[in-house]
């Protein structure tokens, strides 16, 4: 009876562990089937922007230096720009490209 006792048990124990691992194994296996199929996705799309493709670029302006122009009463009337530094933007860019130009103050204003 003893021996018998013995013997379930470490049947069961031989069994529980049995499971653990299959259990084991099998989520370690789906999850490195998915590391895999992400690692392949990042390939593919660093590839395809790897691509020696023409970049356009376009020529934009921002203001530098500007401020705000007033009528006699001190309304505000305006901007002025006084200086203005060139960038570059790739055509398609989310990037805003401006295209400000230096300007005084509108006729009758000042500074």
């Amino acid at each position: 009876m003893r021996k018998r006792k013995r013997f379930l048990a470490a049947l069961m124990g031989v069994v529980v562990v049995g499971l653990s691992a299959y259990v084991g194994y099998r989520t370690y296996d789906a999850y490195a089937e998915k590391e895999t199929e992400s690692n392949l996705l990042l390939e593919n799309i660093e590839a395809l922007a790897n691509e020696d493709e023409t970049v356009i670029m376009q020529r934009c302006t921002r203001a530098k230096k500007y401020g705000s122009c007033y009528d006699d009463n001190n309304m505000w009337k305006g901007t002025y720009i006084d200086e203005v530094e060139v960038y570059e933007v790739a055509v398609g860019s989310p990037i805003v490209c401006f295209h400000d130009a230096v300007h005084p103050c509108p006729e009758g204003t000042h500074r």
